[in-house]
């Protein structure tokens, strides 16, 4: 995931800023069975994010790693799941705190005639370092998306609206507008690797 922020609020010592520019990268690394029973699909792996933000302000600075997993039902009509991610930092800049942080993402969409659907997918975030009242973001929302063909390769588009309805006490976001482009790439490793 490579995060680009336009206009995020800053908060500075004369009042608030805003940035713009990269955010840190995550890297995520799944692996599944070959051969699943029926409509349902599952992965485990590791997970990373680099500091890589183009700004301070815009990333922890931190090197992070840990779990991931994914488990969802993929039917004819209706895709749903959930990809919970945690991190734990183990290097970088010392002057920042060190991380713990989980992030799960929740879907459900339904799929409509000619490559369109509706549904969502929102982030819900836990800052496990926090203060009790700023642990917590958790969004529901609702968006719009669809499969385009560019060039021979299918791209997909999602745009998606958010709004927390729990969410941290100190500077939470309350809406978030997101806007997603997600190239279907083919396997680059067409055998399974494990029988």
């Amino acid at each position: 995931m490579f995060p680009i922020y336009a206009g995020r609020p800053i908060l500075e010592s004369d009042g608030f800023e805003n940035a713009d520019g990269l955010g840190d990268i995550a890297l995520v690394s799944l692996l599944s069975p070959a051969k699943t029973s029926g409509s349902f699909l599952w992965g485990v792996g590791p997970t990373f994010i680099f500091p890589t933000a183009s700004k301070d302000e815009l990333g922890q600075e931190k090197w992070q790693a840990g779990p991931a997993a994914v488990g969802l039902y993929l039917g004819k009509k209706w895709i749903f799941g959930a990809f919970p991610q945690h991190w734990w930092s183990f290097a970088g800049n010392g002057d920042r705190q060190s991380t713990s942080q989980a992030n799960i993402q929740y879907f459900i969409w339904r799929l409509l005639p000619d490559q369109w659907q509706i549904g969502m997918a929102p982030n819900i975030t836990i800052d496990w370092k926090a203060d009790d009242d700023n642990k917590l973001t958790l969004p529901v929302g609702l968006g719009v998306g669809k499969l385009f063909k560019i060039g021979g390769l299918p791209v997909k588009f999602i745009l998606e609206a958010h709004y927390a309805v729990i969410h941290p006490d100190d500077f939470g976001q309350g809406w978030n507008i997101r806007f997603t482009v997600t190239p279907v790439l083919p396997a680059l490793i067409k055998d399974p690797i494990f029988d």
